[in-house]
């Protein structure tokens, strides 16, 4: 808000009178403003009661329509229980009436990989595999036994896969060669000798990288195991080429963020185009790859954020928790959202908790 103007004729204690009445009068259009902002979201507001049987969420089932991935902004500038569990809630949901038969996390794709033949086979130490990523273990392993236990019962599995550029376990090269082995011996020794560069050798490694992937891209399409190994040992090129940006520059780290949100992006497109599954995707970085995903996706992709924040407007909104449909909002309360990056920016859906406890402070979204 600018500051008043002064009026140097007047007296001080005019100059007192003057300013109160125009801090009031500022105060009262402010309010207003509000006002109007709040009926527009209370229109559009669907409670969130946590009800058996999920019954609040078939809003949000009609809100997300036959997209294809439904991305949850789990970047929450704390993380807190009420959080987590709507998050749970939201993904339960997707897999229970909506189909959704693809969980994506932002993990590296061996890691992914590995947990994938975990919740689908049983096979594995999840939580040993979730041990080396960089992120709150607790959460993620609680799904990944989540997702197991689904798959126990039901006979059309739900599948797991790292999209981000985290860990990476020998799993990948060692499929690679596999795979190799199998069709041309010759070609499996050269891809074991490329991989065989020690992380030491940053520069060397990613080369090599680079060489093993256009030499297995450059097989013919079997059109069963092959696309799969290329995958593969595309991961392996980007987890290397990751490694390779300067993070001591602030270019460096922009750099590497926009890296990683091109491999996030191109990895569910990658994913959905093979499998025909339906994906919800759990990010820790704010809207990472979101935008890269709705220009490839279009209205197959939906976001949904999160606030808790004890916010002079949300927190006046009727219902304590509850879900909105930005696309949907109109006049007042829609040019309020354009102006607040955090709960309106780069997200379709909004949810707000009310009560929200604080249980540990998370990293920058940067």
């Amino acid at each position: 808000m600018r500051s008043l103007p002064r009026v140097l004729a007047l007296s001080a204690a005019s100059v007192v009178v003057a300013g109160a009445c125009a801090v009031t009068v500022v105060a009262t259009a402010l309010a207003a403003a509000g006002d109007s902002v709040v009926r527009g979201l209370d229109r559009r507001a669907h409670p969130l009661t946590g009800a058996p049987g999920d019954d609040d969420l078939a809003p949000f089932g009609r809100m997300i329509g036959a997209a294809g991935v439904v991305g949850v902004d789990a970047a929450a500038p704390v993380s807190s229980p009420e959080f987590v569990t709507t998050e749970r809630r939201l993904l339960r949901y997707l897999a229970e009436h909506q189909g959704f038969r693809t969980f994506a996390q932002e993990v590296g794709w061996s890691t992914g990989v590995l947990l994938d033949d975990y919740v689908v086979h049983g096979i594995g130490d999840p939580r040993a595999i979730i041990s080396r990523e960089p992120l709150d273990s607790g959460d993620l392993l609680a799904l990944v036994e989540w997702i197991r236990g689904f798959n126990l019962d039901h006979d059309e599995p739900i599948r797991f896969v790292g999209v981000g550029l985290g860990h990476a376990a020998a799993v990948a090269s060692d499929r690679v060669v596999a795979y190799a082995a199998g069709i041309h011996p010759d070609l499996a020794a050269r891809l074991t000798e490329l991989y065989a560069v020690p992380p030491a050798e940053p520069e060397r490694r990613r080369h090599g990288a680079v060489e093993a992937y256009e030499l297995l891209a450059a097989l013919p399409d079997d059109g069963g195991e092959h696309v799969w190994a290329v995958q593969h040992a595309r991961s392996i090129v980007q987890h290397t080429t990751a490694l390779a940006f300067d993070l001591a520059t602030p270019e460096g780290r922009t750099a590497q963020r926009a890296y990683r949100d091109d491999v996030l992006a191109a990895t569910i497109v990658w994913w959905q185009r093979q499998t025909g599954h339906r994906m919800a995707l759990t990010t820790q970085h704010s809207d990472a790859g979101g935008t890269l995903l709705r220009d490839s996706l279009g209205a197959g992709y939906v976001s949904i954020g999160f606030t808790g924040a004890d916010d002079d407007v949300l927190g006046r909104v009727r219902f304590d928790d509850y879900l909105i449909d930005l696309r949907r909002v109109t006049g007042p309360a829609r040019r309020w959202l354009a102006a607040q990056v955090a709960p309106g920016h780069g997200h379709d859906l909004l949810i707000h908790l009310d009560d929200v406890r604080q249980s540990r402070l998370q990293p920058s979204s940067a």
